[in-house]
């Protein structure tokens, strides 16, 4: 990815040069520094110097003499590189000297040494010009050495990084497009999901309305339950319709109340399916905690005839809740139909310690006493009756019975006449009431419920 620029040398040029310069500096160790020094036989006077620079040839036929044996093969270079020289003539010191002798000799002396001096210099600043170039050759070449290195370690991990880059850049198309593609099917899920919410408010719409159609039609046939007076076919279609609109109420998604637990319980008492009916009881009553469940149950089973089950549940709900007269009239109805009349005095005098005006209560004492042939206790009932309330056409008609019973008849014509001006229907009843049978032929009476 790189290309390297700028002084580079080969390795083998690198050695080539290493050679050379120190052959170079030993030959000028040995024809210099090292050379072979004067014996110090005479005091000798230099004559004069001189520097010379000459070829292999030459120095091996003129100064051939003046090397010693020991460095004749390694002190001469075997190449074809120029040999420096320095000549040194000495003369003995005999006889005087005169001034000029020694001024001429101390002179030519300096300029021999000078001379000397300068090849010095120069073989000096050769030697510091090759180690220069060499230095200034292999700093560069290290350094670029290194650089190159370095280069190939950068450009190694740059190709990593481009791989990688690559492989990155592949994956992000990869998923651009799958991002794009899910994308796309995300609008087409919203357009069909808003579709879907558009036609699936419509139509909540028109289950809530039914629903609550439902509910009302619950609703009135609750009422209508609780109105009846005994309970036949007629009330078990009416509850079968119960359940299955509250089937249909659990098919919207709605959750049922107490209520609608309760009356399906009732359709499953009356059709005598036992398991169905304590599993839906159970509902009903771990969502209602009031007594009511258990009267309604227990009035059901009165209903029936099956009292003793109905007197069960009687119990269980006065156990919640002892405060209801209407509980104790119903036990006591209960009792009083199971021939237990004692019991059910004592259940009627609870009703009317906690309502006095419940008229009811007395009606059903003042049977009770009639049944155990207790007449005084029986009047007295239907006399409270009466002075409580004087315009109830049914209190005038059970004392009106009462008389009938007893051959007291211009009692009985009294009380039947005031219940039959308060209320005509009452002489439909008299006309069938078999305390009255002894009376059908009588004109006063025929005349009283014509």
């Amino acid at each position: 990815m790189f290309e390297q620029k700028g002084f580079v040398i080969s390795p083998l040029k690198l050695i080539t040069s290493v050679i050379g310069i120190v052959t170079v500096l030993y030959l000028m160790f040995i024809c210099t520094i090292g050379r072979v020094s004067h014996k110090n036989k005479d005091f000798e006077i230099i004559d004069s110097t001189k520097v010379q620079i000459v070829s292999q040839a030459e120095f091996k036929g003129k100064y051939h003499d003046l090397i010693p044996s020991l460095f004749k093969k390694d002190s001469i270079p075997s190449d074809s590189a120029k040999i420096t020289v320095i000549e040194v003539v000495t003369r003995p010191a005999v006889g005087e000297q005169n001034d000029n002798d020694i001024l001429d000799r101390v002179e030519q002396f300096y300029y021999n040494t000078y001379d000397k001096l300068l090849g010095t210099l120069a073989i000096l600043l050769s030697v510091f010009s090759i180690l220069i170039a060499f230095f200034g050759g292999l700093i560069p070449y290290l350094r670029a050495s290194k650089a190159e290195d370095q280069l190939k370690r950068i450009n190694r991990k740059m190709e990593l990084q481009k791989k990688s880059a690559d492989r990155q850049l592949k994956e992000i198309g990869a998923k651009q497009k799958e991002s794009q593609e899910t994308a796309n099917r995300l609008n087409e899920l919203i357009s069909s999901f808003n579709a879907f919410i558009e036609g699936y408010e419509k139509r909540i719409s028109k289950l809530i309305d039914k629903g609550r159609r439902i509910r009302t039609k619950l609703t009135k046939l609750v009422d209508t339950y609780y109105e009846l007076i005994n309970v036949d076919e007629k009330t078990v279609k009416m509850l079968k319709e119960y359940v299955d609109n509250t089937e249909m109420l659990e098919t919207l998604g709605e959750s049922l109340n107490a209520d609608d637990y309760l009356f399906r319980a009732l359709y499953y008492l009356l059709t005598e399916d036992e398991e169905s009916f304590h599993e839906e009881f159970s509902q009903c009553v771990n969502l209602d905690k009031t007594h009511n469940p258990y009267a309604t149950v227990a009035d059901t089973y009165a209903f029936k005839g099956l009292h003793e089950k109905s007197l069960v549940y009687y119990d269980k709900a006065i156990s919640i809740d002892s405060n209801d007269p209407r509980i104790w009239h119903n036990k006591g109805v209960a009792l009083m139909q199971s021939d237990q009349g004692e019991k059910a005095i004592k259940c009627f005098d609870e009703a009317l310690k906690l309502d006095p005006y419940f008229l009811e209560a007395l009606f059903g004492k003042g049977v009770c006493h009639l049944t155990l042939g207790q007449d005084e206790d029986t009047i007295k009932c239907y006399d409270e009756a009466t002075r409580l309330q004087p315009t109830n056409a049914k209190a005038w008609y059970l004392k009106s019975c009462y008389y009938a019973l007893n051959n007291m008849k211009d009692k009985m014509l009294k009380s039947l006449s005031t219940a039959t001006k308060l209320d005509t229907d009452w002489k439909e009843m008299a006309i069938k009431d078999s305390e009255f049978t002894a009376y059908w032929d009588d004109p006063d009476f025929k005349k009283l419920v014509e």
